[in-house]
């Protein structure tokens, strides 16, 4: 098998500004994305129908803050913060590397498979044969392999400062906003599982073998399978304090 193959870049950028005597602004910005997929297992394309080989990835984290501070006198101070972070990951599955793949046309799937919205090929489980991991398909796409998320918040918050002899008095509030965009496709292109009842002359006690069902297209009880338009999940959420 080979290597797994990755990437990654970070860079921030930060600016203060002294307005004037009673006025400060700073604010940063940081970003740092990555791109990554899985060691190959077979050679060439032939990794784009192996479920060990994910990817390629892409992941971005970005934060952004900026803080303002007035200055009333010198026992009097105004502070207000704006923050921003935001994640997105998204993992295709190795197929869609492939120019040009039609799985209607090079597969001879039914033409309902591509409305799911992402490019994968059938996830095969063959009972009794060994796969690459325990878990994985034995042929095509891993179910559930895809995935689209994104994260994010922001945080606004200010306070009134004021120093009174021994004490300090403070007033204010502050607010967030929450962000979550989800997506886990399990059976884009359809899943089947093969089982050896399938070819059994006996299907309710045992005999048959799972390969001899796979390859005739035989079905059995026991077995599983489905094909899905996932379901893209969004919610926006508030928190208000004082």
């Amino acid at each position: 098998a080979g290597s797994s193959n990755g990437s990654s870049n970070m860079y921030d950028i930060k600016i203060d500004w002294n307005i004037d005597a009673s006025n400060t602004l700073s604010g940063k910005y940081s970003n740092s994305p990555s791109v990554g997929t899985t060691g190959e297992i077979w050679p060439g394309t032939s990794n784009a129908y192996c479920s060990a080989v994910n990817g390629p990835s892409k992941n971005r984290n970005q934060i952004f803050s900026m803080n303002y501070n007035h200055t009333f006198s010198p026992s009097t101070i105004l502070t207000t913060t704006l923050g921003w972070a935001r994640n997105s990951y998204n993992r295709d599955d190795k197929i869609a590397t492939v120019e040009g793949y039609d799985p209607s046309a090079d597969l001879g799937l039914p033409e309902y498979t591509t409305r799911s919205g992402f490019i994968a090929t059938p996830g095969i489980y063959i009972s009794n044969y060994n796969t690459i991991q325990p878990g994985l398909t034995d042929i095509g796409s891993q179910p559930w392999g895809i995935m689209r998320q994104a994260t994010e918040t922001y945080h606004l918050i200010s306070t009134l400062s004021q120093i009174r002899g021994k004490h300090e008095l403070r007033i204010g509030g502050e607010a967030r906003m929450h962000r979550l965009n989800y997506a886990q496709p399990g059976e884009p292109n359809g899943v089947y599982d093969c089982e050896s009842v399938g070819m059994s002359e006996h299907p309710w006690w045992g005999g048959g073998d799972a390969m001899a069902s796979f390859l005739t297209g035989s079905g059995g009880s026991g077995g599983w399978g489905g094909y899905e338009v996932p379901v893209f999940g969004a919610t926006q959420s508030y928190q208000f304090a004082a």
